[in-house]
This record gives C-alpha cells, sequence and structure tokens, in this order.
C-alpha cells in the first residue's frame, strides 16, 4: 500500500475513534451539576441569585447550590450551536421526573432559542396550557423563582422552575403541572476531539 493510502486510511480511522469517543463523553456520566436544591421546603435560594447566578458556588453539597454565574457558556455549546442540559425533579408525591434536551439560548437568557427534546415524558392534561408547556430553560419573570421552562413571560406563570427562591403550593411549579420539591440541573460541558491524542479536554475557548 503506496504511504499516501495509507496515511488516508489512518486519517479515517482517527476521525471514527474520534466521533465514537463524541458520542461516548455526551453521555450521562460528563453530566456535571451547576444547580442543586434538594428540599426547597427546607432552604430557599436568596433573592441577589437572580443577578449573581452563584450561590454556595463552591459546595455542590449546600442544600441551596448554584455556579452558572461563574460558567463559560462556550464551554458548553457544540458544533451545531446546541448547549445540553439534563433536570431531575423530585415530586411532593415522591415520584421522580427527568427530562433531557438542547437549545440554542444560554440560561441566562430571558427567551429560550433552539428548543430541541432528547428524552422528555409526555405532558398529559394539562390545565395552564399557556404557560406551563416545557420549552427548554430560562431566565423567569416571576421573582419567586430563577429559571422557568416557557418562553416569554407566560402570563406570570413559572411552571418547570429551576430555583426556587419562594414556595408554591407546598413546593415549586414542576414539570406536567406537579409540584415539586427537589430540583437538579446538569450541563453537558462540549467536548472535542483534535488531535491525535483525542485530547477531551480541549474546548475551542480554550
Amino acid at each position: 500500500m503506496e504511504f499516501n493510502q495509507m496515511k488516508q486510511k489512518a486519517n479515517f480511522l482517527f476521525i471514527v475513534a474520534c466521533s465514537a469517543l463524541l458520542a461516548l463523553v455526551r453521555g450521562q456520566d460528563e453530566y456535571q451539576v451547576i444547580l442543586s436544591q434538594p428540599d426547597c421546603r427546607v432552604d430557599l435560594f436568596d433573592p441577589n441569585v437572580r443577578t449573581s447566578w452563584l450561590e454556595n458556588e463552591d459546595d455542590p453539597s449546600a442544600s441551596t447550590f448554584t455556579n452558572i454565574g461563574n460558567l463559560d457558556p462556550a464551554d458548553y455549546i457544540d458544533g451545531d450551536g446546541y448547549y445540553t442540559f439534563k433536570m431531575v425533579y423530585i415530586n411532593v408525591d415522591e415520584s421522580t421526573v427527568t427530562l433531557e434536551w438542547k437549545q440554542t439560548s444560554w440560561l441566562t437568557a430571558s427567551g429560550i432559542a433552539g428548543y430541541v427534546p432528547i428524552n422528555v415524558p409526555p405532558q398529559d392534561n394539562l390545565v395552564y396550557t399557556h404557560c406551563s408547556p416545557f420549552e427548554g430553560l430560562e431566565k423567569t419573570a416571576q421573582p419567586a423563582g430563577l429559571m422557568d421552562g416557557m418562553d416569554g413571560d407566560a402570563n406570570g406563570c413559572w411552571w418547570n422552575n429551576a430555583g426556587t427562591i419562594a414556595t408554591w403550593g407546598g413546593g415549586t411549579p414542576g414539570f406536567n403541572e406537579q409540584i415539586a420539591y427537589s430540583t437538579t440541573l446538569y450541563a453537558a460541558r462540549a467536548i472535542v476531539c483534535v488531535d491525535e491524542d483525542c485530547n477531551v479536554d480541549y474546548h475551542p475557548s480554550q
């Protein structure tokens, strides 16, 4: 086999290997916790979190934690311009709901763009259809929370909340018009394979 053919084959195998690695690192194990509130009935976020996006930012085990204000969105955007998130609710009836999706807008934006569901359960028998369907996450206009799940002001609603500052209905407005008490939000760090070592710590912003 000529040298150029061998080089082309090696390059092809390298691209295949890197593609497989990229698929792997987008798995659940690569998600990072960026907000957690184990029980909003016990501990609430401070209202200042709405401007700082920080609370107990160095202690993910705290009763209220977020480090969103310290994150660089460029480290989480993939090659297609999407951010990938996962959110886990525990409802007051002790049921657990997991949502996984991607969107092109960052969490601190007042509006949601490019929402694409990855693993979002059906939303059945909704009463507040004008404001409760899940469409991603944005900064909520409601002072009782940090984020909600419908693009725009949504007529005062804040369903699909993440980051509870004041409780409502014995907890916080969750998914599918359920009341939740625990919320954990994860973000997937974007990984780019760029060299023969498939350095998974590289990102275009670096």
